[in-house]
């Protein structure tokens, strides 16, 4: 009598606490579900056609941040390299678009262009890397979105073959940025890139805030006379920044990521994963 007095105890408490356990889960399930209805990643498309000098590094590129969306969920992401994919269905279900590596005059027609750029003044979000600062010349408003124009590359990481003088000081200018916390507060870090001089310096003009900037001493042109070597620059060069495209949205740029190697750094990555997230988060 005792022992089933026991079993029977102990299955009354097995059932209250499943029941209970079944009312948090059904509690946590209603709070949940509407935010997970709301928090889809947002969707990146990444636009690289080159009418002009292509990159080498545009196909690794790509695995790369293939690989990003699919290991940390963080956004989902498709790649064009033809003008006419730009259409209306596009812009509806994208909310960040990428110009990776873009060279030359792209065709798009002046209502393509109208379309994107009323799509970035509704709050579409626009990225760049690299050469997407040396294209559409002719595009005034795809000018200004960008902030900067590409003049050259005086060090262009192929300075010793090889050896350290071939990379340069990479500036951390907001070390408080959630885009360069990848790089956890420090002020400056060294990288083999091709670092580009501006037709127009973009500090100071429209809302662009600098977040990565060139330590001009520490690049090398080659050899002047009598074999010195001689610095690339000798003024500012902002190489990374955000800013809007007329207050209306939020735009990331970055001169970094014309080698293969840019796009395997580890803090790299996790720096543009941020700055999608960035891009894309609301005010």
């Amino acid at each position: 009598m005792t022992g089933g007095t026991t079993g029977v105890h102990l299955h009354g408490r097995g059932r209250r606490a499943l029941l209970v356990l079944a009312m948090c889960m059904a509690t946590l399930a209603s709070a949940v579900a509407p935010v997970a209805a709301d928090t889809d990643p947002p969707h990146l498309w990444v636009f690289s056609r080159t009418d002009g000098f292509r990159h080498g590094s545009i196909e690794h590129s790509q695995q790369v941040i293939t690989d990003l969306a699919a290991s940390t969920g963080a956004f989902t992401v498709e790649f064009s390299e033809d003008t006419a994919d730009l259409t209306t269905a596009l812009l509806d279900r994208t909310d960040a678009i990428l110009f990776a590596n873009t060279t030359g005059e792209h065709p798009f027609s002046e209502a393509q262009k109208a379309m994107f750029v009323d799509w970035l003044l509704d709050g579409g979000g626009f990225m760049g890397i690299h050469a997407a600062a040396d294209t559409n010349y002719q595009w005034p408003e795809y000018q200004e979105l960008v902030g900067a124009a590409f003049e050259s590359h005086p060090h262009n990481g192929n300075q010793m073959g090889g050896f350290l003088l071939d990379r340069a000081t990479v500036q951390i200018e907001d070390t408080t940025h959630p885009i360069t916390a990848a790089w956890d507060g420090a002020e400056e870090f060294q990288m083999r890139e091709e670092y580009y001089r501006w037709r127009q310096n973009p500090r100071g003009t429209q809302d662009v805030h600098v977040l990565l900037s060139l330590d001009e001493t520490s690049t090398y042109t080659g050899f002047g006379q009598l074999g010195a070597i001689s610095p690339a620059y000798d003024d500012d060069q902002p190489l990374e920044w955000t800013k809007s495209f007329r207050g209306a949205n939020r735009v990331w740029y970055t001169n970094l990521g014309h080698y293969e190697g840019t796009y395997g750094d580890p803090q790299w990555q996790t720096h543009f994963v941020a700055a999608v997230q960035w891009v894309t988060s609301a005010e």
